[in-house]
């Protein structure tokens, strides 16, 4: 009974999630992030974000709870609890152990999408900067911080900057946690 009640509810899941992918997709024109939204609808790999979606995204904990606050004296009590604890369990530990081989068959292609979001991201960033640092009045530092942001934002690693990432790596080595993987080094 615990097998099939877990077939089930993976089973449902898959189609609930793959079904709603499709009808997004067909319904809303250019659904998708990014400018090759259009271009990559219809290929075969459009299921395959939603395939994953459906196989990690199950639990049941909200069901073991309700299992588990069910009255002494319910009927099938026992096998109710059973059956919950058995599809929290198995929806946690398949899709667990099954996730490296899934994402290896699907071959997940990246769209450089966070990459992209980061890079218009710090641009935005130091045109505020630039704009702010404008106005302030004159001095070296603000010389220097202008500089830096009309290069993009590019920290040099002999500057200011470097020094300071030298001294929080040694304060973290000091401390016993790991080093921090800066985003200009």
């Amino acid at each position: 009974m615990a097998a099939s009640a877990l077939a089930t509810v993976i089973l449902a899941r898959v189609v609930w999630v793959m079904s709603h992918t499709a009808f997004v997709r067909w319904r809303i024109p250019g659904f998708g992030i990014g400018p090759r939204r259009h271009a990559d609808r219809g290929k075969p790999g459009d299921w395959h974000g939603g395939m994953i979606v459906a196989w990690c995204g199950m639990r049941g904990i909200v069901t073991l709870a309700a299992a588990l606050a069910l009255p002494d004296d319910f009927p099938h009590r026992d096998l109710l609890q059973f059956v919950a604890f058995a599809v929290l369990l198995g929806t946690l530990v398949l899709p667990g152990m099954t996730l490296r081989p899934l994402l290896s068959v699907l071959t997940l292609h990246d769209d450089q999408l966070v990459e992209s979001e980061v890079r218009m991201a710090r641009v935005e960033t130091a045109r505020a900067a630039v704009s702010d640092l404008e106005n302030a009045p004159d001095t070296h530092a603000r010389t220097a911080l202008l500089a830096e942001y009309r290069r993009g934002g590019e920290v040099p690693r002999d500057g200011m900057a470097g020094l300071q990432q030298t001294a929080v790596q040694a304060q973290r080595r000091m401390l016993g946690i790991p080093p921090l993987k800066a985003a200009w080094a």
